[in-house]
């Protein structure tokens, strides 16, 4: 078909280009694999092994702020890092009409996806068994898909707001703001939504923090047991996990499935909104 003889080459030969880069390379790219893990060593130092007494609720509830707030700051590191000479090469290269600003994006996109899997694998794995979250692969799997996809948002958003800002630095920061209200408002773990204005709850709907704190907490929280304190010692908040979610996070586990969808379209959507943002920056005169 016109599709496949007009943009697979294209793809194709950008993907092969992007890969001799990486292997001549090394030295930029490894960081990537492990730059999300150095950030481990300060996680366990503060959590150790978790109990399951009415402390460890909150040391739970700061291990989910960690892992859907660290991901995607790293992500923004590395675009920023790595993405701009291939911006400007795409840039003289899209003016002489070699490809679409389509096959740019996507084809960085599944350049950049296998890191994002390893790294994330890396961080998931010593952080979720270390630190003593719930013990099961299952909840381990859905753990690692939702640090692997925000992982790998951070970057798509970083990379789609370099297509508005040429300066790295502007857009660096611009990102880390985009991320950090999102967690905010949306994601309840530093306040409970139902506390915030109407018009942050409301916009709360709009961020992917929403989704993507909602299906951790469920994960982690549902069907566990807290020891209590005796009578004299201490109060007893919450004696399981489901009363825990019953109060700030009502319908994360019925929505396990919705959220994952919510998540797997936002992570499709920014990457339409990265392609969109190059369109309409169109191309810049390069000094």
């Amino acid at each position: 078909s016109p599709v496949r003889k007009d943009i697979n080459p294209s793809l194709f030969s950008i993907f092969r280009r992007m890969m001799v880069n990486l292997a001549r390379e090394r030295t930029i790219y490894i960081p990537r694999l492990f730059m999300l893990s150095l950030f481990v060593p300060f996680i366990l130092a503060f959590l150790g092994h978790m109990k399951t007494n009415q402390e460890s609720i909150q040391d739970r509830i700061g291990l989910m702020y960690q892992s859907a707030s660290v991901p995607p700051y790293v992500s923004i590191l590395n675009a920023v890092a790595i993405f701009p000479p291939l911006r400007d090469l795409y840039y003289r290269e899209c003016r002489d009409g070699l490809y679409s600003t389509a096959t740019f994006i996507l084809t960085y996109a599944i350049h950049v996806l296998p890191f994002h899997i390893i790294a994330s694998f890396f961080f998931s794995i010593i952080v979720y068994w270390v630190t003593g979250l719930y013990p099961s692969w299952d909840r381990f799997a859905i753990y690692y898909a939702v640090v692997c996809a925000l992982h790998f948002i951070g970057e798509i958003i970083t990379v789609g707001t370099m297509g508005v800002l040429i300066n790295p630095n502007i857009a660096n920061s611009t990102s880390a703001l985009v991320l950090t209200a999102s967690l905010l408002l949306a994601s309840g773990l530093l306040r409970s939504i139902k506390n915030m204005l109407e018009i942050f709850q409301w916009a709360s709907w709009l961020s992917v923090h929403k989704y993507s704190t909602e299906i951790l907490m469920a994960n982690e929280f549902h069907g566990l047991n807290f020891t209590c304190p005796p009578p004299t010692l201490g109060v007893c908040q919450f004696e399981t996990g489901d009363a825990y979610l019953r109060e700030f996070y009502p319908d994360a586990v019925d929505n396990m499935h919705t959220n994952f969808g919510a998540l797997g379209g936002f992570t499709v959507s920014f990457v339409v909104f990265t392609i969109i943002a190059f369109k309409i920056r169109g191309i810049p005169n390069l000094n």
